[in-house]
């Protein structure tokens, strides 16, 4: 619901922000983010999770190999 309300008033031109927000600006420009925007950081994001599972992986082969190698040495 909260979502929909923000949509409904984004699409207004309308920028709600906590009482807490300052910032220097002219107040032309949204600082909510766009459709486009957010579907390149939720990408940018599930490409760093991605790279880190890969390179966790990776080492544990890494591991395992080494010990298979200990292994045949004795």
């Amino acid at each position: 619901m909260h979502k929909n309300i923000l949509d409904k008033f984004d699409a207004a031109g309308v920028e709600i922000m906590s009482p807490h927000y300052y910032a220097l600006r002219d107040g032309n420009a949204s600082t909510v983010p766009n459709v486009r925007q957010i579907a390149l950081m939720y990408r940018r994001y599930f490409a760093s999770v991605m790279c880190r599972a890969e390179m966790q992986q990776n080492n544990q082969q890494h591991v395992l190999y080494e010990a298979i190698a200990k292994l045949a040495e004795s």
